[in-house]
């Protein structure tokens, strides 16, 4: 059963066919891949989305605590809302892995115009900014005062800007499921989970070696950081560092770190 993989892919092999290959990979490695793609254009939401993926899930003949869960980019965002609900009604995956998953920093969402952009409800753009002011973030009194000034600053010069995006006309063609994707409230992880995280994301995202998702993960994490683009570590021969962390980790599962923030 540890050769077998879940693999929750976000877009259709057409956008980008490297990650499809990248799953060919792990097929010669001798693991048994099931590769699972749910169209989001006609879901009302995230949450609603990654019901759908789960709903595909469930019709594999896999036990439910011998599910190996695999997600890159926007497919490990949508597994992190499949995790939570498994784990809600009691079924933790055996095995979780993300790949450059990331909740994208505040400032960097601001100064991309991604609220304006994507129509982010007001709920999540402060939901959102408020999480920097909780733990384990939480910094002393002065200097909260002090950033809060600084990103009130940066606001209006990412307000700035952004005032060339059209809120009218939706762009690109996968505008709705991008959507989704930033609009979620992402929940609490209540199981372990490995992150696979390169050097590349890792800067675009001020420096979080967990792409800023360590306040919902609650259950455990094995952090493995790698030197690589993010394109480039499931693209062909580039790939094979990033496929050997994951076959390791499915065969001989490292130790995790255990939350201490608790």
């Amino acid at each position: 059963m540890t050769d077998i993989l879940i693999s929750v892919r976000g877009w259709p092999a057409a956008l980008d066919p490297r990650y499809p290959q990248f799953v060919e990979q792990l097929r010669g490695r001798g693991l048994v891949v099931h590769d699972i793609f749910v169209d989001g254009k006609d879901k009302a939401d995230f949450r609603v989305w990654a019901s759908a993926y789960l709903n595909e899930i469930e019709r594999l003949p896999i036990a439910p605590d011998q599910r190996q869960l695999l997600g890159y980019c926007l497919g490990g965002k949508i597994l992190l809302e499949v995790t939570h609900q498994l784990c809600a009604r009691g079924e933790p995956p055996r095995y979780v892995g993300l790949v450059d998953a990331r909740d994208l920093a505040p400032l960097i969402q601001i100064q991309r115009g991604v609220y304006r952009k994507y129509r982010i409800p007001m709920q999540r753009r402060v939901r959102h900014q408020a999480r920097l002011l909780t733990d384990p973030y939480q910094p002393p009194a002065i200097r909260t005062v002090l950033k809060m000034w600084v990103r009130a600053a940066r606001l209006s010069f990412g307000k700035w800007r952004a005032r060339g995006y059209r809120r009218t006309q939706p762009e690109g063609d996968y505008w709705t499921e991008t959507r989704h994707s930033y609009s979620a409230n992402l929940r609490d992880i209540g199981c372990p989970v490995h992150l696979y995280n390169t050097s590349d994301y890792i800067g675009e995202n001020l420096g979080d070696a967990t792409l800023g998702l360590a306040p919902i993960l609650r259950g455990g994490v094995a952090l493995r950081t790698f030197e690589s683009t993010h394109l480039g570590c499931v693209d062909g021969a580039a790939a094979e560092p990033l496929v050997n962390l994951i076959v390791e980790d499915l065969r001989s599962p490292s130790a995790l770190w255990v939350d201490q923030r608790r």
